[in-house]
């Protein structure tokens, strides 16, 4: 009877894992063609962004905040060391997805019935920043994991 029980708690983990891996690579293939292209050479990516505000009937109002990238070395470590301490503590840890977090947020979310967290790492929120636009949903965080990873 307990053989009988494990060998089917043991195909049921089997079949959660496979289910899973199919779920993974179905999300993979689907969102990885709308993904924007990289260069090859990350220094290119125009980061002097800035934010527009535009009238009801399309016209630039303003520019607000325009920024500009900053060497690292000219960065303090101790505001570095800040703002991942804040925003991405394992930062050092992971290589762009902490799966801990993800599942926290996940869990969390689902419990409350919406989304108060994003789990997102330090550079998932880049990716979001340079690539997408600033609206919460499920299918643009799957583009900014595939980015991430």
């Amino acid at each position: 009877m307990i053989r009988f029980f494990i060998e089917r708690l043991v195909f049921f983990f089997y079949i959660l894992i496979l289910f899973g891996v199919f779920i993974g690579l179905g999300s993979y293939f689907l969102f990885s063609r709308d993904l924007p292209q990289l260069p090859n050479d990350l220094r290119k990516i125009n980061l002097s962004l800035a934010t527009e505000v535009y009238s009801a009937d399309g016209e630039r109002i303003k520019v607000l905040g325009q920024r500009y990238p900053v060497p690292l070395e000219d960065i303090s470590p101790n505001f570095t060391n800040a703002i991942i301490a804040a925003e991405d503590a394992s930062f050092y840890e992971h290589k762009g997805l902490d799966h801990r977090a993800l599942m926290r947020a996940l869990f969390m979310n689902i419990r409350k019935g919406k989304i108060l967290q994003g789990g997102s790492t330090i550079t998932q929120q880049l990716s979001k920043n340079l690539f997408f636009s600033f609206e919460r949903n499920w299918v643009r965080k799957v583009k900014e994991l595939l980015i991430a990873f």
